[in-house]
């Protein structure tokens, strides 16, 4: 064998190696997800900073250096890859495209922090000083993605909201007004309109007691993988000035 052929035998080896690792990147993260969904963990930073973080350290072992140091071109790499991840993750969890979506910022968010990482620490090399201050913010980055998981790191969360508006109106037309039916097929935005609107709302009525149910289609691949749902809102108090609801039901797929 000559050496050509050594080269290319090598270089088909080097990039089975990191297809399978990717496929096993793919199920690890899967894997984390579903554990922090399980135990509550969903709503913390562990699933937000943390699984990109984790993405991130391990693409830098998995994915080959260039020969020829190009940064910017290996973190393109970088992000291919990672995007690949992400989409593989998506498939297994069936996660719906809103939340790939709405979850991508902050993914390549981390992966950019990461990539200022590796050039801060070539900048110093070249320089002949020490990297070891460079190292605070991958550390920064790792202590960050425990916010939430207790209390004494957690920010607040919950936050009220006041609005006063003067209507010219008897509380009567205002009641009739409020159940008259509600325009669904309205123009939006193009942000909003990633997010599925209701298909019908049935809200007769404007008593207490009333359970009104809101219908909704949504494409959880974007234009398949179909479901159909329903969200159920209670009227608990209904007054000529003040009406109290609440959600008796969760949304149901």
């Amino acid at each position: 064998m000559n050496g050509s052929t050594l080269k290319l035998a090598a270089k088909t080896i080097s990039k089975r190696r990191r297809n399978i690792s990717i496929l096993i990147l793919i199920g690890v993260t899967s894997l984390l997800i579903r554990l922090l969904i399980s135990y509550d963990f969903d709503r913390t930073a562990l699933l937000y900073v943390g699984i990109p973080f984790f993405v991130s350290v391990a693409l830098l072992y998995v994915v080959d250096k260039p020969i020829k140091p190009n940064l910017h071109r290996y973190y393109a790499n970088l992000v291919l890859w990672s995007l690949i991840i992400m989409l593989g993750t998506s498939v297994v969890l069936f996660e719906g495209f809103v939340c790939v979506v709405m979850f991508m910022p902050i993914y390549f968010g981390i992966l950019l922090l990461m990539y200022l990482f590796q050039l801060l620490l070539c900048f110093l090399r070249n320089r002949n000083k020490s990297t070891h201050y460079a190292h605070i913010l991958p550390v920064v980055i790792f202590l960050s993605a425990f916010e939430g998981v207790v209390p004494s790191a957690s920010f607040e969360r919950e936050y009220s909201i006041t609005k006063e508006l003067v209507i010219n109106a008897s509380p009567a037309q205002i009641q009739q007004q409020l159940i008259q039916p509600i325009q669904l097929d309205i123009e939006r935005n193009w942000l909003l309109s990633l997010f599925p609107m209701p298909s019908n709302i049935n809200a007769q009525t404007l008593s207490s007691g009333d359970v009104h149910q809101v219908d909704f289609i949504y494409h959880r691949w974007f234009v398949t993988n179909t479901h159909k749902g329903h969200m159920k809102l209670e009227l608990s108090q209904v007054e000529h000035d003040y009406i109290r609801t609440y959600w008796p039901h969760s949304i149901q797929y």
